[in-house]
């Protein structure tokens, strides 16, 4: 299977998920320029949260297993939610706005490392952004699912016969198994190989 075969098989719509991209990336953007409109007080507050944290790194004082506890918790709510969400109408404005609350997070957490180390926050940036940016793209992903589903839904309200929905039901369940499997990987890198990576480069933060 090629690489346009496997963007068929688990995009659901090449429109709907730039769609949620571009709400995804405005979040992101926006997290970028709060840091920016926030005063000095609040600004020193975000240093020395990141000092702190790359200190407990430095010394070892990290506990990997609630790391990895908070990490799985706070990245596979957002996948549960917009599941389930996605089985109503209703809850299309809901996950679009986790979306973008979930890019506001990451552009405001990249900008603070910039910010706070400079340049070197560039490096640190990148090893945050490795499990984020997956687990981003992976609420992309399923966000646009729930907006076919909502598509699918109208027109069962509307009594129109559609005999692909149950067939995209299956899909739907199958692609949040396979996004949740992912997240589980993704929080492990959270929580043992980031603070690892962290960990070989911290002296050049604190």
């Amino acid at each position: 299977m090629n690489f346009r075969q496997i963007v068929k098989t688990f995009i659901p719509s090449k429109k709907l998920c730039i769609f949620v991209l571009i709400v995804a990336s405005l979040g992101i953007i926006s997290g970028a320029i709060f840091l920016v409109m926030i005063n000095q007080n609040d600004k020193s507050v975000v240093i020395n949260e990141l000092n702190g944290f790359l200190s407990n790194i430095n010394s070892n004082s990290i506990n990997n297993v609630q790391a990895l506890k908070n990490s799985l918790f706070n990245n596979y709510v957002y996948i549960v939610l917009i599941f389930i969400l996605g089985l109503s109408l209703i809850g299309i404005l809901v996950n679009l706005f986790f979306t973008y609350i979930k890019g506001f997070i990451l552009g405001f957490s990249i900008s603070s490392l910039i910010y706070t180390y400079g340049v070197k926050g560039i490096l640190a940036s990148v090893i945050y952004i490795v499990p984020v940016i997956v687990n981003l793209f992976l609420i992309v992903l399923i966000t646009s699912y729930t907006l076919v589903m909502a598509k699918y839904l109208y027109t069962l309200i509307l009594g129109n016969r559609n005999t692909g929905f149950k067939m995209f039901l299956k899909k739907y369940f199958i692609i949040f198994i396979v996004v949740s499997l992912i997240t589980i990987f993704t929080s492990l890198m959270e929580a043992f190989l980031t603070p690892a990576l962290f960990k070989l480069v911290v002296k050049l933060f604190v």
